[in-house]
């Protein structure tokens, strides 16, 4: 196996084991977050660049959100209409969760979100990327890169 393929394995394996916690977590609503999961691999002259890019609230989910900054009656109006309409509503009705979704904006707007809590541990990520993990893709390299330079040097031998 080569090293972009150890690599792309590796990153395959993170994205599935991501998705199974989000859901395994129960934090798992629409179903976005998974969706939107996307590794990406870069090769540059001195190695590789290897990301695993995820939905922006990803933050929030792992470290809960602060209030909102400005907390002027309209300020807070404002996001408070716009938020319970949308991705609050949204949130609520995937959820299957029998609230008001402007009086969980509120909330959030007024203190914010604090993670962990009794429904997020907020391991979503550490619980999938180790340093267990790291050390396979660690030891994939290393042996991808062996068999590199065993295949290297019989091709040089034979050509001699």
């Amino acid at each position: 196996m080569t090293d972009i393929q150890v690599i792309r394995q590796w990153t395959n394996e993170v994205q599935t084991d991501l998705i199974e916690n989000y859901k395994r977590l129960g934090l798992k609503a629409s179903g976005n977050w998974a969706n939107e999961l996307e590794n990406r691999i870069e090769v540059k002259t001195d190695g590789y660049n290897i990301k695993i890019l995820a939905a922006p609230y990803t933050g929030v989910m792992t470290g809960g959100r602060k209030p909102n900054k400005n907390q002027s009656k309209e300020a807070l109006r404002k996001w408070i209409g716009w938020a319970g309409s949308t991705i609050i509503k949204d949130w609520v009705k995937l959820k299957g969760i029998n609230a008001n979704p402007f009086a969980i904006a509120y909330k959030i707007a007024r203190e914010g979100i604090k993670v962990p809590n009794s429904n997020n541990p907020g391991t979503l990520v550490n619980d999938v990327i180790t340093p267990k993990k790291i050390a396979a893709l660690t030891k994939g390299l290393g042996t991808a890169y062996v068999d590199n330079l065993k295949s290297e040097v019989k091709n040089a031998l034979k050509s001699n």
